[in-house]
């Protein structure tokens, strides 16, 4: 057998075997994303007086992002910054569901909040919740629901 078909026989197996490996592969969780419909909440956040913004910020980078991107699925966390305008230099926390259904697993009801979190996602939200409840209120006013929230859909 000649080297070239050889290799030309191996790649189109090896492609097969990855594709089967892939798609046999079961979500950690139960929800599946839908890109269309990505949410995104929106909380604004005051810091506390005695906060400087450099610790705010260090937490969202070291700590916050990277926590929700290791452990919690379908959510990504960030602390944002505003630049320019009428915010400048304000602060918002955003949780990125990557869908509503992933959004609901998580929240299923408007106004549901961290307290009411059904059993089984709650064992997801864990980690995330540690860092919402436990370690923002060291840098920010607590988030709460009498603060208000606006969750948005992308419209892709």
């Amino acid at each position: 057998m000649k080297p070239i078909s050889f290799f030309m026989f191996l790649i189109p197996a090896a492609l097969s075997l990855a594709a089967f490996y892939y798609n046999s592969q079961e979500p950690p969780y139960v929800p599946v994303g839908d890109p269309s419909g990505r949410i995104m909440a929106f909380r604004e956040l005051t810091l506390l007086e005695n906060t400087k913004p450099e610790e705010l910020e260090r937490f969202a980078r070291e700590q916050l992002t990277p926590t929700f991107k290791k452990h919690v699925p379908g959510v990504e966390s960030y602390i944002i910054k505003g630049q320019r305008g009428d915010n400048k230099g304000k602060y918002v926390h955003l949780l990125v569901f990557d869908s509503e259904t992933t959004r609901n697993f998580y929240f299923p009801y408007e106004h549901s909040g961290e307290t009411n979190i059904p059993e089984a996602a709650l064992k997801l939200w864990q980690p995330g919740q540690v860092m919402l409840l436990d370690s923002l209120p060291k840098y920010a006013e607590p988030l709460g629901e009498s603060k208000g929230y606006t969750d948005y859909v992308f419209l892709e």
